[in-house]
């Protein structure tokens, strides 16, 4: 029965039926069903991730793959929308991402508690699980602060923060020269 050993699966299955049948914008009807087949597709694919992540602990990676897709697949429909309801995102929006952000969580979930026999694989989940998270942890923060139409000078986008980082290196060497070489370094020399 889907839902009874994951609340995470189970809130997944209302907001991906919540996400087929609000409206993305909240000032426009359109919902994420009425785009076409790409996203009825990607909702039969949540579906399908939402019931295997309902399943028992299991550990067959390859169900883990299938939550890995369902997840990231919404994520990915989630940004690829964010330009159409920037500031503006209605609830179907939303229902996309906390769908996609549940199937996440139980993957985490799934992934942290798994004992690997390999100790290769072993190190790698010690070092993929982490990596995940904090790529969500991103990945929220860009959704929520695009998405609500939070003013970048309040919470800029990690996207506005990167390309601000990309487009003014010499400025950050000039600063890192100036704080960490002159002074920091100086400083510990002297202490």
């Amino acid at each position: 029965m889907i839902g009874l050993r994951s609340w995470q699966a189970l809130v997944a299955l209302i907001a991906v039926v919540a996400a087929g049948i609000t409206p993305l914008a909240a000032d426009d009807p359109l919902r994420l069903i009425d785009l076409g087949l790409i996203p009825a597709a990607l909702l039969a694919f949540l579906l399908l991730g939402v019931a295997i992540a309902a399943e028992p602990w299991r550990t067959d990676f390859s169900d883990g793959f299938v939550i890995f897709l369902a997840a990231h697949l919404g994520a990915w429909q989630a940004l690829e929308l964010l330009p159409l309801v920037a500031g503006d995102a209605g609830w179907g929006f939303w229902a996309l991402v906390v769908a996609s952000w549940l199937l996440a969580w139980r993957l985490v979930a799934i992934l942290s508690t798994a004992r690997p026999r390999s100790r290769i694989l072993s190190a790698i989940l010690k070092v993929f699980v982490p990596l995940l998270f904090g790529a969500w942890l991103l990945f929220l923060w860009e959704v929520i602060v695009r998405g609500a139409g939070v003013s970048p000078v309040l919470l800029p986008a990690p996207s506005a923060i990167w390309s601000k980082i990309v487009a003014s290196p010499h400025i950050l060497w000039a600063d890192f020269r100036q704080t960490f070489l002159k002074a920091v370094l100086a400083g510990y020399a002297i202490g």
